[in-house]
């Protein structure tokens, strides 16, 4: 009974329109040249697999810009819940559910990997074709303040990266060799690891637009 009620209450919208006009805003702001947007760094660990052993990898990705996005778009319809103000005080906020598209993201950026004490420093490029998103916007009706509660990445396609040097190594156990390092880097799911990090970063740094637009 309780829950009939709630959606009686807070009645869903078509916000469609709401999301295409702040796409279009950004879409505006990412044309070439756009100015790069950060990536803020990130470390976390993860467990490989070579032949018989398995290699424990802690990645810290560092110094990294997204170059480019050609383009942000709505998929799907967008739907949007009106919040009525508790009060005369103040107005209704909105919760807004919808999922976009971010499609040729580029990006450059430096990794440092540690695997059994062979610590490797890299520069990388990489671009992705398409990334989608499922996001939840607020609003804040009193206020105006916008926040991204909820963000996830549902699909990654067409992913290209490649260390592009020089490499820069500090190989405290000799007996194991820094080709291992690279091989790990382009040939594991630990490429994997590393776009979907990137990726993510970047989709959400060009998405929070939506919520820091006045």
């Amino acid at each position: 009974m309780q829950e009939r009620n709630t959606r009686e209450e807070f009645p869903r919208e078509n916000a469609n329109e709401f999301l295409d006009t702040g796409l279009k805003l950004l879409n505006s702001k990412y044309k070439p040249p756009m100015k790069p947007i950060k990536i803020q760094p990130r470390s976390f660990g993860v467990d490989e697999r070579i032949g018989l052993m398995n290699a424990e990898a802690i990645v810290r990705i560092e110094e990294g810009y997204v170059t480019n996005i050609s383009k942000l778009s709505r998929v799907g319809d967008a739907w949007m819940t009106v919040i009525p103000a508790s009060n005369e005080d103040e107005d209704e906020s909105t919760v807004t559910e919808a999922r976009v598209s971010v499609t040729d993201i580029a990006f450059k950026a430096t990794i440092v990997i540690d695997i059994f004490g062979v610590v490797h420093k890299e520069p990388l490029a990489g671009k992705v074709d398409f990334v989608g998103a499922h996001l939840i916007l607020t609003t804040n009706g009193t206020t105006g303040q916008r926040d991204i509660p909820y963000f996830k990445i549902y699909d990654i396609n067409g992913t290209d990266i490649k260390l592009v040097g020089p490499i820069e190594t500090i190989d405290r156990v000799r007996n194991i060799p820094i080709t291992m390092v690279t091989k790990l880097v382009m040939n594991t799911r630990l490429t994997r690891h590393i776009v979907q990090r990137i990726v993510t970063n970047a989709a959400y740094g060009s998405i929070k637009g939506i919520a820091t637009r006045p």
